[in-house]
């Protein structure tokens, strides 16, 4: 909502409390079982401690102690100290504006966009399959093969707009696409992003990543599409058998399946043990799985 408010007579200001305490409390609390995430948007030294990184936590909890890695670079550090808002705590949680020194890690070794991640909780990549959107009041469409800036977190990127079903996107509409960067990039299913044009730069549109690490496409492919539709509207249940499916007989493990169809913890241990008990996915050695449907594909060379 625009509110106008005067800070000469405190006109609105009453108005402008309650709207954002409704906004409050109608937002949902963040999963604290996630794995944690910080997108870093300073690094400095501090004599006598080392490296410090701040940023504001995106999901789960960080605790003083922890081993946190950088993403893309896999460097890991443990956290010797933690703070929020200048006050040493034991636990950041997602929300909160953090700080957390990083000893045995230079101040070269860490660059603004970085993340200090659950250890092997990301995967880096240089691809992203998103719906992408044009905004309605953008000064120009985007033509599949376009230059764009990516603004994801606290990162910049450069990458190439691919889109997978038309040759252009006219404002106000939005497709699949995927994002082709010049640099890897540690993203999560569900994250959004800020796209602008190449040069000049201005703010053309944004979107949902999909898949945070999917393989090249091509363009017009219907099982591709169909694919992306089950990720970006299909149930956990759907997701997951999509996944698992894609693995053929590679037996992922439940880490695996979690990455590919972004599931948290909780959701899939209930997805995995709905789905063993009705038969569409199977458990052949502990902690590894297989779709039915790759089971069924083997018999007929049996």
């Amino acid at each position: 909502p625009i509110l106008p408010v005067s800070a000469v007579t405190g006109a609105g200001l009453p108005e402008l409390r309650e709207t954002l305490y409704r906004l409050i409390r109608n937002t949902p609390e963040k999963n604290p079982l996630a794995a944690f995430r910080l997108p870093i948007d300073r690094v400095f030294s501090v004599e006598g401690f080392g490296t410090v990184v701040t940023g504001t936590l995106t999901e789960g909890c960080v605790h003083a102690g922890d081993t946190v890695e950088l993403a893309p670079s896999g460097l890991r550090s443990r956290v010797r100290t933690l703070q929020v808002h200048g006050r040493n705590v034991d636990t950041a949680r997602a929300g909160q504006r953090a700080a957390l020194n990083l000893p045995g890690l230079k101040k070269e070794d860490i660059h603004r966009g970085d993340a200090a991640v659950e250890p092997a909780s990301v995967q880096p990549s240089r691809m992203l399959d998103v719906r992408l959107l044009c905004l309605a009041d953008s000064p120009r469409r985007i033509a599949s093969g376009s230059q764009v800036h990516l603004y994801h977190g606290a990162s910049v990127h450069l990458a190439k707009a691919v889109l997978l079903d038309r040759e252009e996107l006219p404002p106000g509409q939005s497709c699949f696409a995927q994002l082709r960067l010049t640099e890897p990039l540690a993203a999560k299913r569900g994250d959004r992003f800020v796209i602008r044009f190449y040069s000049p730069v201005e703010t053309i549109g944004g979107g949902t990543v999909l898949d945070p690490c999917p393989p090249r496409h091509k363009r017009h492919d219907t099982a591709v599409l169909k694919a992306l539709s089950v990720r970006e509207q299909g149930s956990d249940e759907q997701r997951l058998l999509q996944t698992a499916a894609s693995f053929g007989v590679s037996l992922p493990t439940a880490a695996q399946l979690a990455e590919g169809a972004g599931l948290d913890g909780s959701a899939l241990a209930s997805t995995l043990a709905e789905l063993l008990s009705r038969g569409q996915l199977a458990e052949p050695l502990p902690g590894r799985y297989v779709s039915a449907s790759a089971l069924d594909a083997l018999w007929p060379r049996c």
